[in-house]
């Protein structure tokens, strides 16, 4: 293969790692999609490779567990009920399977592995230098111009969210301290290593993560069990015996002070894992899953359904101390809930016999002799496969307790070095010497993956390309609205995401926003009109992409009732409380809806229902509400006349009062005439003069 050519593959998919983990740090996807597409690039690239002969082994066993969690994780993703929620999880799937299958076709020896190595090293430095002008200049600046962070009380790096800045921290300090033990870098790289492995254990100081703090302990603790084990036949007695005696003494210690401070340790465990100071209860949390897991215990309820099924199994415990989360925060119970029994087993399989497959390579070190004067064996192949364990059994601790997998910096990192310990050593071919197949070079399951990497590289490309756009549109236009300003500009913006991507429930929304904003009190009643069925249009196609959305069934059952449309606003209202029955705010829709259609009686029940909600009760909303009530009940009191009734004392019904004859129940029509005056006179008292003359 030309060397050129080949470099180039490499230094496009190391490209792509570096701008995945810049622009991928959180779980959105407005950002990542340019990242996507360098991805894709390599993808399409790696082809050059299709043919090419190996000098390495790879299990294939590990290519087989790889194909069937990957195509099983996608078919689950492509019948999922939301689409756009579903492309999250399939886009980042590809790319991650793309970056599994480059890995393995190109980078074969220790010069491409060791540019790997820096590429991580790269974004260390960065996250930790950003975490230095967050200090600096406030913990709320971010890469994007124009763009806060989320979380601005704590400093996070490229990261929206400190946790997930403290879990990379995490990930890289012992992946760094394996270097340094391991590497055979000159001394003054290890000593620069030394000192981004103490920023980075800084950095998680001062991100105030617990998680992040426990999760290096980990991947340290992990180091330390590899680093005994090659040591251990090479240690005199006195020295195994030592050793021994301190971690005795350390695990006696630990236990003592866990024990003496159960209470403390506790409490802390329970406000900054548990509960994250109030925000969320994780324990709430994992138990929705549970039952979004009852739905379909095999196969699963299909990709980020979590989305809405958190909505529809929120313990009533709970109340109103946790915010809504889309994630489980929990990466095993989200694939069981998600993905179902299967789900979960093949991605433990997949895992597993991954490290199975990295252990073995750096547990073969112990027969080997190391260099005089050291204990521990010195090889960059080891540092990085030893580094992979550690990383990869940092990021499974991460993943019992936050959603470190839906993050694509994180994700994209994690896979790549799974593909380090699917294959360990690039020589292993020249120690375990094999005949290679004459048609198939590499093996059939490399040959699959090759060209399943061209393909799924076409495919992340031509979509990154498309919805790279739409996201841009979107974005531009939701910027515009948190302005205050809706104008031409951010209509056209709306439209042309509209035609990138049918499939985005969010553009309809805003679309129909847009619309509804515009809609002034000078407007003739055709003209309002227009505006509001083009807005109901926007609000049925978003209901029809993302049925489960209750924000959106709020706003468009009140567009629904201005175009006198009762029954459907009303049915909006009873499916969106089926998806979240405990929701305070689709009570107080609800009254609002029974308040403008006159019915009072209804209208006040479902206010008093919102008093007492479980999960977010707007008590403030509800007071006012209920006045109004009372206003409008004052009102009818004085404008709306008696029942009338015939001789016999039944309904009138299409009959003649004086010279005006009438077809129906005549108490009706006039509750309606009513409600027509009082919406063209506001909040005035109607009355309505029975005398026929």
């Amino acid at each position: 293969m030309n060397l050129i050519c080949r470099f180039a593959v490499i230094t496009i998919f190391l490209a792509g790692l570096v701008t995945v983990g810049i622009l991928g740090t959180s779980a959105s996807m407005t950002f990542v999609w340019p990242g996507y597409l360098v991805i894709g690039l390599s993808g399409i690239a790696s082809v050059i490779a299709i043919f090419r002969r190996t000098k390495y082994i790879i299990p294939s066993w590990c290519m087989i567990a790889a194909f069937g969690f990957a195509g099983y994780l996608l078919v689950r993703a492509m019948g999922s009920p939301v689409a756009y929620f579903a492309r999250e999880d399939g886009a980042l799937l590809i790319t991650c399977f793309i970056a599994y299958a480059v890995f393995l076709s190109m980078l074969d020896d220790s010069r491409w592995r060791r540019g790997l190595f820096w590429c991580i090293v790269s974004l260390l430095v960065l996250n930790c230098g950003m975490a230095m002008v967050q200090l600096i200049s406030g913990s709320e600046t971010w890469l994007l111009s124009g763009y806060e962070r989320t979380f601005p009380d704590r400093i996070g790096g490229l990261f929206n969210h400190p946790e997930h800045f403290a879990g990379l921290l995490a990930i890289g300090i012992p992946f760094l301290i394996s270097a340094i033990i391991f590497g055979r870098q000159k001394k003054p790289v290890t000593i620069g290593l030394g000192i981004l492995c103490a920023f980075c254990l800084i950095g998680i100081i001062l991100s105030k993560s617990l998680l992040g703090f426990m999760a290096a302990a980990v991947g340290v603790t992990i180091l330390g069990a590899i680093v005994v084990f090659l040591c251990w036949r090479k240690l005199v007695f006195r020295a195994q015996k030592s050793i021994l005696m301190v971690c005795g003494i350390l695990g006696v210690l630990t236990l003592g002070f866990v024990f003496q401070n159960f209470s403390r340790v506790g409490n802390l465990i329970d406000q900054k894992i548990l509960t994250r100071e109030g925000q969320i209860s994780l324990p709430g949390i994992w138990s929705s899953s549970l039952e979004q897991f009852a739905e379909a215990p095999l196969a699963g309820t299909g990709s980020r359904t979590f989305y809405f099924f958190s909505r529809k199994f929120r313990p009533e415990q709970e109340g109103t101390a946790s915010f809504e989360t889309e994630f489980v925060h929990n990466e095993y119970l989200q694939l069981l809930a998600d993905y179902g029994i299967i789900g979960l087993t093949l991605g433990l399989t997949f895992i597993l016999l991954h490290f199975y497959n990295g252990m073995k390579f750096v547990l073969g070190y112990v027969k080997f002799q190391s260099i005089q004067g050291s204990v521990l064996p010195k090889s960059d192949h080891l540092a990085l496969v030893a580094g992979a364990l550690t990383a990869i059994g940092t990021v499974a601790f991460l993943a019992m307790f936050d959603f470190v997998i839906h993050i694509p910096a994180i994700a994209l990192l994690a896979t790549i070095l799974i593909g380090v310990l699917a294959c360990p050593d690039p020589m292993s071919r020249a120690l375990q010497p094999k005949e290679e197949d004459t048609y198939i070079p590499g093996g059939s399951c490399l040959f699959l993956g090759r060209g399943l990497a061209f393909g799924c590289g076409v495919a992340l490309t031509l979509f990154s390309c498309i919805f790279s756009r739409s996201e841009w549109h979107l974005e531009m236009a939701k910027v515009g609205f948190e302005s205050g300003e809706i104008n031409s500009e951010q209509l056209k913006h709306l439209e042309r995401a509209r035609k990138i991507d049918p499939q985005n429930p969010h553009a309809m929304t805003w679309s129909a926003h847009s619309l509804v904003g515009i809609i002034t009190p000078e407007m003739s009643d055709s003209v309002r009109r227009t505006y509001l069925e083009k807005a109901e249009e926007f609000f049925s196609k978003a209901e029809d992409l993302y049925p489960q959305d209750i924000d959106t069934a709020i706003a468009h059952s009140v567009v629904l009732d201005a175009l006198g449309k009762t029954d459907q606003a009303a049915d909006r209202i009873r499916l969106a409380r089926l998806w979240a029955p405990l929701h305070g705010n689709l009570l107080i829709a609800q009254a609002e809806h029974f308040l403008r259609n006159g019915e009072l009686d209804r209208a006040e029940k479902s206010y008093e229902m919102a008093r007492d909600a479980k999960v977010f009760p707007n008590l403030a909303a509800v007071e006012e509400g209920l006045l109004i009530l009372e206003a409008r009940k004052a009102e009818m009191d004085v404008a709306k006349p008696t029942q009338l009734t015939g001789t016999d004392g039944k309904t009138l019904k299409d009959g003649k009062i004086g010279e005006v004859e009438f077809s129906g129940d005549i108490n009706s029509i006039l509750d309606e005439s009513i409600r027509k005056l009082e919406s063209k006179l506001g909040s005035e008292a109607v009355e309505i003069d029975l005398n026929p003359e």
